[in-house]
């Protein structure tokens, strides 16, 4: 019996052990970024659109764009914006991932937990039964 607890207890800590690998994924890519810079615009008799956007080393990527709205105005959109959403998204995402291997870990710790208990039930009932 201790040793299918002490069985059990190392591949619960086995499984923990591996939690901390799905945070640290994307940190630890080097990714080279190569900066770069373009614009472009359309003009015609229906249609004014303008975009540019710039990137450095770090990957960081700024721009803007502009478009003419068919009641007049001119509608201009920030990068920058469009980028801090994709942050938050991604830390949600890292979040849920993080969440999502340690329920996965207490999952597993339960499911021995629930086979031992299982396994002393089973010999108690015995030991009951035999006497």
């Amino acid at each position: 019996m201790k040793v299918l607890f002490v069985l059990f207890a190392l591949v619960a800590a086995a499984s923990a052990s591996d939690l901390g690998q799905y945070g640290d994924e994307q940190e630890h890519q080097d990714v080279e970024h190569t900066p770069y810079e373009f614009s472009y615009a359309v003009e015609d008799d229906d249609t004014v659109f303008s975009q540019s956007e710039q990137g450095d080393e770090e990957g960081d990527v700024e721009g803007e764009y502009a478009v003419n709205l068919p009641d007049g105005r001119v509608q201009t959109k920030n990068n920058e914006a469009a980028k801090r959403s994709r942050d938050a998204r991604r830390a949600k995402e890292d979040g849920v991932a993080v969440r999502c291997a340690l329920l996965e870990a207490e999952n597993v710790q339960l499911r021995l937990e629930m086979a031992w208990l299982k396994n002393e039930t089973a010999r108690l009932k015995y030991v009951l039964y035999s006497t």
